[in-house]
């Protein structure tokens, strides 16, 4: 088979292998580079949100404490 330098079937099949080529490389930069990142960012953000639930569930458990202790030894107790 004769393949000509110029032909069209030569340039079509260079511009698909460099397009390929092309894509290929920004897949492995959006896998590697960029999720790593967003991965960070997210874990980031889920613990800090952990943090204030337990901040939260810690300060509504004081309460708690602090009335279940003024019932018991003031016998004290409202809204029951």
């Amino acid at each position: 088979m004769n393949i000509k330098k110029n032909s069209l079937m030569v340039k079509t099949f260079t511009y698909l292998i460099t397009f390929s080529i092309t894509i290929l490389i920004c897949l492995w930069l959006f896998q590697v580079e960029f999720l790593k990142l967003f991965y960070e960012q997210y874990q980031i953000k889920d613990i800090k949100n952990v943090a204030s639930d337990i901040i939260k569930s810690n300060s509504n458990l004081f309460v708690i404490i602090n009335f279940l202790i003024n019932c018991i030894f003031f016998n004290f107790c409202k809204g029951i």
